[in-house]
């Protein structure tokens, strides 16, 4: 099992929602590791070829994403590596059987498929693309709050900033 995974998970499940820090904490930690992923999978689009490898680079990666963002490395990686982590991992992978008819990553807005979006995703490591077409289909849907204001809206091209 993915231990990114679980730490996005926990990071989720300990910040998100009507938490404490709700999205202004987990969500950007959470990017934080994505654009560090090519350092996470010692740049080859998989994985290390020695757990003790990908460790040492979580092990720098973690606490400095929590850092920036003000959430707890020890919170998250405790409950990453405990039965909560497999537990919220468990049930992510059965959400997920939910929708393997549309690929390997699909990604969804407010519940509606993007087509495409993942067709590239194990063809090229590039996931800043990715990150760019599922931004672009958020911004383009315009129902998040704000969304049309949205910094990452507004850098990507696809919002009108308002006056």
């Amino acid at each position: 099992m993915c231990t990114t995974d679980r730490v996005h998970l926990c990071a989720q499940s300990l910040y998100g929602g009507t938490k404490t820090g709700a999205a202004a904490g987990w969500w950007p930690f959470v990017h934080c590791m994505f654009m560090n992923i090519d350092g996470l999978k010692c740049g080859n689009n998989g994985h290390c070829d020695e757990s003790s490898t990908f460790r040492a680079n979580l092990a720098g990666v973690l606490p400095a994403c929590a850092a920036m963002n003000g959430v707890d490395a020890a919170l998250i990686s405790a409950c990453a590596d405990g039965p909560d982590g497999v537990a919220l991992q468990k049930a992510s992978y059965a959400r997920t059987t939910q929708t393997a008819k549309y690929g390997f990553a699909p990604a969804f807005v407010d519940g509606s498929y993007v087509e495409g979006a993942d067709a590239f995703w194990r063809k090229s490591p590039d996931q800043l693309l990715y990150g760019q077409s599922l931004i672009e289909a958020i911004c383009t849907a315009g129902t998040g709050p704000s969304s049309a204001d949205a910094t990452a809206c507004q850098n990507n091209g696809t919002a009108t900033p308002s006056v």
